[in-house]
């Protein structure tokens, strides 16, 4: 596992903030699925007596679920718009339960060793920063004597290399763009192409357009390229990081078999799969021993502290 990968900055995800919540709610997206699917298996290894700390709360939607399950939970995420958003949408909700907020990077934890009995992240966080090594070895710092993590990863799918899984227009601020994502060897590659405000462009990236291919005339016509990498994991490097770090009883689960499903040209089978997106997951986590780790999206780990 190479050491660093080109991260997505703060910023990318603070300027995603405000529409997050819808663009995770859109038909077409993948994460109504697996977000769900990671929040029933996170909500498994909670209990009323701990205190938890979330790693890339996001927009608040996990903590949202797991406060009313602990003792106390701190959500922390680097960027700080999404905390930002956390915190109104947790003080709309009027929410009791205690919650505390704070932004920092899963690589350099503020926090003091031996603080917490769990720590969770969904949403494959550790997929995004740029030394999994460091951020696993914070989680076993700050987390007392058998304490627990419980995260989820980009898998490594057979077969996936040099793979253009998708492309899309995109409105970023008031700038048309054009997102196309490969898989490289154990990288996820974005590329975001930023165009013209000119009207097709504009038309397209409002309608969230989505390309087999690469439109003609798209890389000319950029006025700037951004690229941006995730790690994906075999299971065997998420087990042995783990094990090296300190950690033990490691155990992975599949997660986003239903994302397949998206990709359908069964027009009421996508119709029955957005009818009962909330309902399914817990199908599949009821389902996923008898589903292949190999063609899972994502993988979901648990862990105890040695």
């Amino acid at each position: 596992m190479r050491r660093s990968i080109r991260a997505y900055p703060p910023e990318y995800w603070d300027e995603l903030a405000a529409r997050w919540d819808s663009v995770v709610d859109h038909p077409r997206n993948p994460h109504q699925f697996y977000y769900r699917e990671a929040d029933l298996l996170i909500s498994r290894v909670l209990s009323r007596r701990m205190r938890v700390l979330e790693l890339g709360c996001g927009t608040g939607g996990s903590t949202q679920v797991h406060a009313k399950e602990v003792s106390g939970l701190v959500a922390t995420d680097f960027a700080q718009a999404m905390v930002g958003r956390a915190r109104r949408k947790l003080a709309f909700a009027h929410r009791a339960d205690p919650i505390d907020f704070a932004v920092c990077d899963a690589q350099r934890l503020p926090f003091r060793s031996k603080t917490f009995d769990t720590v969770f992240c969904r949403g494959v966080m550790m997929s995004y920063v740029e030394d999994p090594r460091r951020a696993v070895s914070e989680m076993h710092r700050i987390l007392r004597p058998k304490g627990l993590v419980a995260f989820d990863v980009m898998n490594r799918l057979i077969g996936g290399s040099a793979k253009l899984s998708g492309g899309r227009f995109d409105l970023q601020g008031r700038t048309p763009t054009y997102v196309e994502m490969r898989i490289r060897g154990d990288r996820q590659v974005r590329r975001v192409f930023s165009l013209p405000r000119t009207r097709q462009f504009l038309d397209w990236a409002r309608a969230d357009k989505l390309c087999r291919r690469r439109p003609k005339g798209v890389i000319r016509l950029a006025t700037s390229v951004e690229r941006y990498e995730a790690r994906t994991f075999r299971p065997t490097e998420v087990d042995g990081l783990l094990e090296r770090l300190g950690f033990e009883d490691v155990r992975l689960t599949p997660l986003g078999h239903l994302a397949h499903l998206l990709a359908t040209d069964d027009k009421q089978l996508r119709r029955f799969l957005r009818a009962h997106r909330a309902r399914l997951p817990r199908l599949s986590v009821g389902l996923a021993v008898h589903l292949k780790t190999e063609t899972a999206l994502h993988l979901f780990v648990t862990a105890t502290k040695r």
